[in-house]
């Protein structure tokens, strides 16, 4: 089995974008510091962008779609024999992206579980990963063969028309990346880290603070398809390294916890703000993240969880899924090569859809400020 981290450091070849610019052509990829991403970028509405929950569409359909799937589980036992830890939970799943001129933005979304995930989506990253070195030209003869050589990615072309937007015959499990951006010394700080080199996928790569699988974490399937709710319990879980329940039957089981009735007086306050910034579409797994931004202006939050916190449960604690000696501290706002030289923000150092995170979240603090 081919080494996992030197297969997929095989997306860092150039000729990868000219790829995706010809397959998916009808996308926007993201372009930003004279650099390309790997994925399209949609961005929110301007009317959508305080409504978090209008990215997901309704009614959720509580159930697994029944139609076989292109898999292939060669990734899986990749990630297994690189002794990471694997567990197969349910998410939820796109079905299909809403998205164009004049109609909203969302995601109507069915039921999945995570290896079906990894079997369907991340498998097409790890295909192209492998082929990756034999793409040498960026002709288009040269990209007709090594499009040709992604059997598995072509037989999900041949039962959709677009799979960037159309989830079916695969189990296209939704992420979240949100940017926590917060005031200190009447400058935004942004959070970024490195991601642990022990986590399944992305490791030792950027990402912002908190980035997750969108999953419930009881049966409640229904009462956990929330946007906001998922971010309270990840910013929980990845900022203050509070453990995921596997027992509670009460989705909301974390509410009680004093450092989010702290967060949800600043948010009811005013003093704090939930927006949905857009959808990034990973084209190498053809996988989606929503992108938010959280906007903490009081400069409270910053006193209490980085400076003086009250207990020692109040100070911030990332979880084991962030490298404790990540290298780089939090991102002030600024102009754009400047942040890029605080974190060497680059297609190669950063998880793709955070990348995209990152930049709307500073397009709308920079928009916000100027109001």
């Amino acid at each position: 089995m081919p080494d996992l981290r030197e297969t997929l450091n095989a997306l860092n070849n150039p000729r990868l974008i000219d790829y995706l610019r010809w397959r998916y052509a009808g996308e926007s990829l993201l372009a930003r510091g004279g650099a390309i991403y790997p994925c399209a970028v949609h961005r929110a509405p301007h009317d959508q962008r305080e409504d978090v929950e209008s990215v997901l569409g309704c009614p959720l359909d509580a159930h697994v779609p029944a139609e076989p799937l292109v898999a292939d589980d060669a990734l899986r036992r990749a990630i297994a024999e690189a002794g990471r830890d694997l567990a197969n939970l349910p998410t939820y799943t796109l079905r299909e992206l809403h998205a164009g001129p004049g109609q909203a933005l969302n995601i109507t979304c069915a039921m999945g579980d995570y290896f079906s995930m990894l079997d369907t989506c991340d498998a097409l990253e790890w295909e192209i990963a492998r082929h990756a070195p034999e793409l040498t030209a960026s002709d288009a003869a040269a990209l007709r063969a090594f499009d040709a050589r992604l059997r598995q990615r072509l037989r999900v072309h041949e039962l959709v028309a677009n799979p960037a937007r159309d989830g079916r015959y695969r189990s296209v499990a939704l992420a979240v990346s949100c940017v926590i951006a917060y005031r200190e010394q009447e400058q935004w700080r942004l959070m970024v880290r490195r991601r642990s080199p022990h986590v399944a996928v992305h490791a030792g790569k950027l990402h912002v603070i908190p980035s997750f699988m969108v999953q419930p974490a009881t049966a409640a399937y229904a009462e956990e398809f929330s946007l906001q709710h998922q971010i309270f319990r990840e910013y929980l879980e990845e900022v203050f390294d509070l453990p995921e329940s596997t027992a509670a039957s009460d989705p909301r089981y974390f509410y009680g916890d004093a450092r989010l009735r702290f967060l949800r007086g600043l948010l009811a306050q005013g003093k704090a703000r939930l927006y949905f910034t857009g959808i990034a579409m990973n084209l190498f797994s053809l996988r989606p993240e929503i992108c938010a931004l959280l906007r903490i202006d009081s400069e409270e939050w910053s006193e209490r969880h980085r400076h003086h916190p009250p207990t020692p449960q109040d100070r911030i604690a990332l979880n084991a899924e962030f490298a404790q000696d990540g290298g780089i501290s939090d991102i002030g706002l600024a102009g754009d090569e400047e942040m890029q030289a605080q974190a060497a923000i680059t297609p190669e150092t950063m998880v793709p859809c955070g990348a995209a995170a990152f930049w709307l979240a500073v397009d709308l603090l920079r928009e916000l400020d100027e109001q």
